[in-house]
């Protein structure tokens, strides 16, 4: 009996103080919510866009113009960025030449598609650097690969990569050779969605048998971001092809989810099942690896098609809807805002409290989606709330905090770049790197954010950021042949390299640091769209 009514005293105890937690956390939650409704904007400010049109003016009429002196200093720092990317490109050109990536301290290239990415993924970046000469060998080089191969390879991969390539470069030139390289291409690949019950394509394709298959660690999942991001590139070939079979599979696969299951948080988990169509065991939510692009091209899809394929709005309004109200939190002491994770879409929220380099593309991702949107093409029913213009606001606001955090994570590091992942923990001063994702790949995320929130708002401030990024990258990331990825962004007394030069440096990094010095008629956001590689599409029209 002295040993029950101690042990009965305590379970006891446990269970009041489970209760009283349990009541604060829902009210917390509640409060978390409720102070985020959408009829409550004072905390927000109002926006004035200032995006670009195809004329050296902002779309609000506001003349693009600089002094004399910023007008050096911007060519001075275009042509810094131009010179990194031919310090990247040539020495390609010199050691890995026909190779997916050149790893710069071996002087060696390096293959893990062999489908030469490093060259289609530069062809537009060539075009709009005004290297005529390097495109013309590019080009030729893409034109006489042949894509008779028997082997596996990435759909997700190939189509953002290779064909956003084809897909760009034909939008700046209107090139036919490069329209009918691609339509070879495409029809390779058209299999991955007609071979599983649901439409929805296994990982890997084989261009000459058109088998397709899956790695062991997926089995019979599909991961939400695969595919869910190669709807852009078919759609775009589908019209200029004038094949409207092309853009069926994967704008299926899109159908799909819209009439999968709904959960209480009205986002989405990670993972599919090919095979039943159902979702798949991975019920993670995030904005990071394996679910951001999909989100992404809910909105691009649309702004491509020419505003026409409404469901795609409206499936990401309800989604940059939720996001705000159940990913969007606040670090301590800053109050600085970041994207947690949920462990799954069901509420009440357990989070994550770790934000991926990858999700700060839903900086300039928000910004995007807020000035797309008007009165006039007919979803104001749709909207969380009446008034089209709060909306907007909320969601440009929403984009600017998350480029400013963004933005910090560089800026607070030892070496000015940001870690592959940051962490938020009550320990820690705001955030810091995650112990084991403390390295850095040449990621562009940050420095898209930054392009579009310049050309949509006109604040210098971006400029800056992005110069202070480029310089470090400059400073710690710069080799004798050509640019490496970091092993820890923590520690500037001993740096050391992962020796391996990014296809995607090239087409997006300084892609986007490029195009941030330029005038706003270079890649207007008004006639073009980006895919997830930085691949500007001409919106379609007709």
């Amino acid at each position: 009996i002295r040993l029950i009514i101690p042990i009965i005293f305590f379970v006891s105890l446990f269970y009041m103080i489970f209760l009283i937690e349990s009541n604060v956390n829902k009210t917390n939650l509640n409060r978390r919510v409720n102070s985020r409704r959408w009829t409550d904007s004072s905390n927000v400010q109002k926006w004035n866009y200032i995006a670009t049109t195809g004329k050296t003016t902002f779309a609000n009429g506001k003349a693009f113009e600089l002094t004399e002196q910023e007008t050096q200093e911007m060519n001075k720092r275009r042509d810094a960025i131009r010179e990194a990317f031919l310090h990247s490109w040539d020495n390609y050109e010199k050691f890995a030449w026909g190779f997916d990536e050149l790893k710069p301290i071996s002087k060696k290239g390096t293959d893990w598609l062999a489908l030469a990415l490093t060259i289609s993924d530069s062809l537009d970046t060539l075009l709009i650097m005004d290297l005529k000469e390097e495109y013309e060998k590019a080009l030729d080089y893409m034109l006489n690969f042949n894509f008779n191969l028997n082997r596996d390879i990435s759909v997700f991969e190939t189509t953002i990569r290779v064909l956003g390539g084809f897909a760009a470069a034909h939008s700046l030139t209107g090139d036919e050779r490069i329209l009918m390289k691609a339509k070879d291409l495409v029809y390779r690949m058209l299999p991955a969605f007609r071979t599983t019950p649901t439409g929805i394509p296994l990982a890997n394709v084989n261009l000459q048998t058109g088998r397709c298959s899956a790695p062991n660690w997926l089995g019979l999942t599909a991961t939400l971001a695969e595919v869910g991001t190669i709807q852009m590139e078919f759609l775009y070939f589908a019209h200029h092809l004038n094949d409207s079979s092309i853009a069926e599979g994967p704008l299926k696969v899109y159908e799909h989810i819209s009439r999968m299951s709904k959960f209480s948080s009205k986002l989405y988990p990670i993972s599919l099942n090919t095979k039943t169509g159902n979702w798949g065991n991975q019920m993670r939510v995030t904005l990071g690896a394996l679910g951001d692009s999909f989100y992404e091209y809910l909105l691009k899809t649309w702004i491509l098609s020419g505003k026409k394929i409404n469901y795609l709005r409206k499936m990401y309004d309800s989604a940059a809807e939720a996001i705000v109200q159940h990913l969007l939190l606040k670090t301590s002491p800053s109050k600085l805002t970041y994207i947690a994770e949920l462990v799954s879409p069901q509420l009440p929220a357990r989070y994550l409290h770790k934000m991926d380099h990858l999700a700060c593309f839903a900086g300039g991702m928000f910004a995007l989606g807020a000035y797309t949107l008007s009165e006039d093409i007919g979803l104001e029913k749709d909207l969380p709330i009446d008034n089209v213009q709060t909306y907007k606001d909320v969601m440009m606001q929403a984009g600017a905090d998350i480029t400013n955090f963004c933005w910090l994570t560089y800026n607070r590091s030892q070496t000015g770049i940001a870690p592959e992942i940051t962490i938020i923990d009550r320990n820690l001063v705001d955030f810091g790197a995650s112990p084991r994702s403390k390295y850095y790949v040449l990621r562009p995320e940050t420095v898209e954010s930054l392009f579009i929130m310049y050309r949509l708002t006109g604040d210098k401030k971006y400029q800056e950021w992005g110069w202070r990024i480029f310089q470090s990258i400059n400073k710690y990331c710069r080799v004798e042949n050509g640019y490496t990825g970091l092993r820890d962004v923590t520690n500037d007394k001993q740096i050391i390299y992962d020796d391996s030069q990014q296809s995607f440096f090239l087409a997006e990094t300084l892609k986007y640091l490029y195009l941030l010095f330029s005038p706003p008629n270079l890649i207007s956001l008004d006639e073009f769209v980006f895919n997830t590689e930085a691949h500007p599409m001409r919106i379609l029209k007709n």
